[in-house]
C-alpha cells in the first residue's frame, strides 16, 4: 500500500486513443501454459537451484552477471545483463527476446496475458486494458507502475462537479488467499478495496484493506500523502475455510469531499457497525475525479527485486453493486449518476493492469444493462 497513493496520483486526466470492447473473454485453454519449473545457472554452468516460477528464478540471478535461466524444456528463457534486452512471455512461457522497447510495447499491447522483463531483472511492462470514453488524450507508459502487480481502477470525469460516491461491496462473496513466501526474497501482498478523490495536486485514497499479516481481517484505512497507511480499525472479520479467508459480511462505502476535507464512512451491513474517518488538507477540492480501486499488490516494492507474480495468492469475486456518484453532498435523486463501466455521464475510463492476473466481469439485468462489476486478481499458476 505504501506505493498505492503514488501510482494513483499519476493517473489523473488520462484517457485512451481507442475504445476497446467491454467484455474480456480470452481463452486460457488456447494459450501457452506455465512451465513446471525453472533452473538457474551461473555463467560457468554451475546450478544455482530450481524454482517453481519465473519470478523467483529471476530474483536468484540478482548477484550473478550473465546467469542463465532454463525452463523445463531446457530452453533458455532469460540471461542476466543490463537494460539492453527485454524478454517477453505469454503466461510464463517464453516467447522471444527483443532489444527494442517499441517492439516490446507493440507485442504487449496486441497480445493478452503477456509480460516483458528487462535483462537486468526489472519488469518493463505487462499487457493491460484501458477502456475509455474519451479519445482526446493518450495513456503514456510512464504512468504505469509495472512492479506493483495487479490492479483495476475505474475513474470518473474530473470536471462534472461530483462530490460524493457510494457503493456496496458484497465482500461476503469474496475469497482471499495470502501469497506464499517460499524464499527470503518474497514479500507479502496486501488487498485493497477503496475510493480515492484526485485532482492535479493531491490524491486521497480511503477504504478497507486486508494485510498479509492480518489473518483475513478487513480494516479501514486512509493512505497518507507520502505513501504510507493509517489504520482505523477492524470492520469485517473473516473465516478461514479450505485455504481461503471468507469475509463474514458485506460493506457499504460513502465517500465525499468538500474544499479542504474528505470523509469516508464504511459500514458493516451485517452488524451495523460503522467507522467514519476524516482527513483535512488544503489542496482537496476543486475539479476532482473519483477513483474506485481494487488491488492486490506487494506490501513493499523492492527496487532490486521483482514481485513474485506466481505466489499462489488471490483476491477473487469482489462484487460491486449500487455504485453511484452525486453532485450533492446529500444523497438525493437529483444528483445521482450510476458509476458503472458503460455510463458515459460518469465514467471516463477503466484501467485493468496486468491481464495475466486481473479479470473484470459484469453483472447484467434482463435488458442487458450493467448493474454490477466483479474483479478477480489471481497469482496462481495457469
Amino acid at each position: 500500500m505504501k506505493k498505492l497513493a503514488l501510482f494513483l496520483a499519476i493517473l489523473f486526466l488520462v484517457a485512451c486513443t481507442t475504445h476497446r470492447e467491454q467484455e474480456i473473454d480470452h481463452d486460457y485453454e488456447a494459450l501457452p501454459r506455465d512451465p513446471e519449473f525453472f533452473e538457474v545457472f551461473q555463467a560457468d554452468g554451475r546450478s544455482l537451484g530450481t524454482y517453481d516460477n519465473l519470478f523467483n528464478a529471476i530474483n536468484r540471478t540478482t548477484r550473478f552477471p550473465d546467469a542463465v535461466i532454463k525452463d523445463d524444456s531446457e530452453q533458455v528463457v532469460f540471461v542476466r545483463g543490463d537494460w539492453s534486452s527485454i524478454f517477453l512471455f505469454q503466461n510464463m512461457r517464453f516467447v522471444k527476446e527483443v532489444q527494442c522497447e517499441e517492439e516490446a510495447r507493440a507485442f504487449l499491447a496486441d497480445t493478452p496475458y503477456t509480460i516483458g522483463i528487462y535483462s537486468n531483472g526489472q519488469i518493463f511492462c505487462a499487457n493491460y486494458n484501458h477502456f475509455s470514453h474519451d479519445i482526446n488524450t493518450e495513456l503514456g507508459m510512464w504512468r504505469l507502475e509495472p512492479n506493483s502487480g495487479g490492479y483495476v481502477y475505474k475513474v470518473s470525469y474530473h470536471d462534472r462537479s461530483f462530490r460524493r460516491a457510494r457503493t456496496v461491496i458484497e465482500l461476503s462473496q469474496a475469497r482471499l488467499r495470502m501469497a506464499k513466501k517460499t524464499t527470503p526474497r518474497d514479500v507479502g501482498f496486501n488487498a485493497y478495496i477503496f475510493f480515492a478523490v484526485q485532482n492535479q495536486d493531491v490524491t486521497f485514497d480511503a477504504g478497507i484493506y486486508a494485510g498479509w499479516e492480518n489473518n483475513g481481517e478487513w480494516r479501514v484505512f486512509i493512505a497518507t500523502t507520502w505513501g504510507g497507511l493509517e489504520d482505523f480499525g477492524l470492520i469485517v472479520e473473516s473465516d478461514y475455510i479450505d485455504g481461503s479467508w471468507i469475509p463474514q459480511h458485506d460493506v457499504e462505502f460513502y465517500y465525499n469531499f468538500t474544499d479542504g476535507s474528505i470523509t469516508l464512512r464504511a459500514t458493516n451491513l451485517g452488524t451495523g457497525q460503522y467507522i467514519e474517518v476524516n482527513r483535512e488538507h488544503p489542496y482537496i477540492g476543486g475539479d476532482s475525479a473519483f477513483i474506485k480501486g481494487t488491488a492486490f499488490v506487494p506490501d513493499i516494492v523492492n527496487p532490486n527485486l521483482i514481485p513474485n507474480l506466481r505466489n499462489g495468492g488471490y483476491l477473487l469475486n469482489v462484487i460491486y453493486r449500487d455504485s453511484y456518484l452525486y453532485r450533492q453532498i446529500d444523497v438525493d435523486s437529483r444528483g445521482s449518476f450510476p458509476f458503472w463501466w458503460d455510463n458515459l455521464e460518469a465514467t471516463q475510463y477503466v484501467l485493468q493492469y496486468n491481464t495475466d492476473i486481473c479479470q473484470i466481469r459484469f453483472i447484467h439485468d434482463d435488458s442487458g444493462n450493467i448493474v454490477g462489476e466483479v474483479v478477480d486478481i489471481d497469482y496462481r499458476h495457469r
